[in-house]
């Protein structure tokens, strides 16, 4: 029997969902407008902002925005979509207030020019109070949504709660490991721009982090089959053991560091290339699902959830190989070309298309044809600084350094770092386009009086599937 998810007869899960979009699509901008920043401060024919400092908190913005709040507040919109419904509650509002109010901290620490940008891996950071407290604010908004979604869900499992169950539990393992650095590295009266305490402390939680955005990002994944291909993936042994399989393999690495100094652990590159194949194992299982769907259906890459799901998986696996590819290569340019691919680069791509079939489900699309092009003019973009970002990195080129011109060597660096800035300029106008699109979908969408005649209801196997 086919149960539906229908959000029209749902309205304070309805409500719950758009207001998270709306963040979520909001942090997008914010993120997109350090990235701009960044990117043309970074190309040597522009060369936007002239001093160090400025690009330094431009990327620490970009970063906290794009691979923090985003991927946490559309994280949060999954969780809503797994949880039971229950009754309207204040808790969703209050939730949602914590996490703007936690991001306007944020913004606030990173314009204001107190304190040193401390760019680590995973977790850049602003040197100011106020900055670790819109941390703490936004983690507690997201939080108590994902503890409400997963205390909802009672007798059997769809596999999408299934999917973001697991992700709950590695994110509360992110937590634990934030913790146990925290107290491990004697934080007191050591929050000044010291590098290497930063870069420890958020070490594992950073890698553990990436764990939850992989598991979401295979959950959008199965939506975006069933909403972009009409593809229905059944619930099977493996997809289920592959989930939680990203538990168990989370789990055990985070045992492991526990004896061990966490100031050593970022020099550890074997745990890192450990760390990177943990997360990709079960991932090969999806892929694997849903390239198989895809090629039942390959004329659905017209739609723009078909085309993001293309683009996601493409990103995603390139990221992959070339982080194994490039593993004993040292730390150069590669290293963002990798997690570009795969993080700002697959996952965001999955959300981005999720977030058109949510609004074309709960509302209508501003401008439906633009959002056909989205996807390519992004996918396109973040190929391009990936290719670039990799090239320069195979001449040598630097990571978060103010002048690419450093020196003659630089010569061989010009041409891929303007490479990536044009993929840079077209991803940021595919970005933008998803955003402005995004934006006036929700402040246009239908009141809830006339939206119960137009929602059309989510109807996917991952969504409707038990899991036994």
């Amino acid at each position: 029997m086919i149960s539906h998810l229908a959000l029209s007869s749902d309205e304070d899960r309805l409500q719950q969902l758009r207001h998270w979009l709306l963040f979520a699509v909001s942090a997008l901008a914010i993120a997109g407008a350090f990235a701009l920043l960044a990117v043309l401060t970074r190309t040597p024919a522009v060369q936007l902002l002239h001093s160090a400092e400025g690009l330094h908190r431009a990327i620490a913005g970009h970063v906290t925005f794009s691979l923090l709040v985003w991927l946490l507040a559309f994280e949060t919109v999954l969780w809503i979509l797994a949880a039971a419904p229950a009754r309207r509650s204040t808790r969703s509002s209050w939730s949602l207030a914590l996490a703007v109010i936690g991001s306007g901290l944020l913004i606030v620490a990173v314009l204001s020019g107190r304190g040193a940008a401390v760019l680590t891996d995973y977790v850049s950071v602003v040197v100011d109070p106020l900055f670790f407290a819109g941390l703490a604010i936004v983690a507690l908004g997201v939080g108590l949504v994902a503890w409400s979604a997963v205390a909802s869900v009672s007798g059997r499992r769809t596999l999408l709660q299934h999917g973001m169950q697991s992700a709950a539990v590695i994110g509360v393992l992110a937590l634990a490991a934030c913790s146990v650095a925290l107290l491990r590295l004697g934080a007191a009266g050591r929050l000044h721009g010291d590098f290497v305490f930063f870069q420890s402390l958020f070490w594992m939680t950073g890698h553990l982090l990436q764990f939850v955005n992989v598991v979401a990002m295979v959950s959008a994944w199965y939506l975006l089959l069933g909403i972009g291909f009409g593809v229905e993936v059944r619930d099977g042994r493996l997809p289920r053991l592959a989930f939680t399989g990203y538990v168990i393999l989370a789990g055990l690495l985070f045992v492991s560091t526990l004896p061990l100094d966490p100031r050593a652990l970022p020099a550890n590159l074997r745990l890192s290339v450990l760390m990177g194949i943990a997360a990709a194992l079960p991932t090969l299982v999806h892929v694997g699902a849903v390239m198989r769907a895809i090629a039942r259906r390959p004329r659905g890459w017209s739609s723009p959830e078909g085309a993001a799901l293309l683009c996601s998986v493409t990103l995603f696996v390139g990221g992959i190989a070339l982080g194994l590819a490039r593993a004993q290569t040292g730390s150069s340019m590669w290293i963002p070309a990798h997690y570009h691919a795969v993080v700002v680069g697959g996952v965001t791509m999955a959300f981005m298309g999720l977030t058109h079939g949510l609004l074309v489900r709960t509302g209508k699309i501003a401008w439906p044809r633009l959002a056909t092009l989205q996807p390519w003019l992004y996918g396109v973009g973040m190929l391009l600084v990936v290719v670039g970002m990799n090239w320069a990195g195979g001449e040598g080129a630097p990571r978060k350094t103010f002048d690419p011109a450093l020196g003659a060597a630089a010569a061989r660096w010009v041409t891929p770092m303007n490479v990536m800035g044009v993929g840079g300029v077209i991803a940021v106008l595919g970005g933008a386009i998803f955003v402005v699109n995004a934006l006036l979908s929700l402040a246009t969408a239908t009141d809830r009086e006339d939206a119960d005649a137009t929602v059309v209801p989510i109807n996917t196997a991952l969504l409707r599937s038990r899991i036994r």
